[in-house]
């Protein structure tokens, strides 16, 4: 698995895709490193709350304030596979109808 917890803000969908396209890369290779398979996809966003107080935002308490969104699916077969992983993030994350 991976994660980032630095902020990293896409302007636009594309920007998202291609990211998790390159993390689910990273993922996949670290599988196939570990000659390993997985069946389960978690995603985590958090997302900065919007009108935060300025002492509650980003670099005053770490990522500041946010609203923390996960999703998880369960694949019908084990895989390793970069593009099933990207395609299920990429499902996921849109599925939660955030705007970047």
């Amino acid at each position: 698995g991976a994660q980032i917890t630095w902020g990293v803000r896409f302007m636009t969908n594309d920007e998202a895709d291609r990211f998790l396209t390159d993390l689910s890369r990273e993922v996949s290779d670290r599988m196939s490193h570990l000659k390993v398979l997985g069946r389960s996809i978690s995603l985590k966003v958090l997302r900065a709350v919007a009108n935060a107080p300025d002492n509650m935002r980003k670099g005053s308490v770490g990522h500041g304030v946010c609203d923390h969104y996960t999703r998880t699916v369960s694949l019908p077969s084990f895989t390793r596979d970069a593009r099933v992983i990207a395609a299920e993030c990429t499902k996921m994350l849109r599925n939660l109808n955030l705007d970047p």
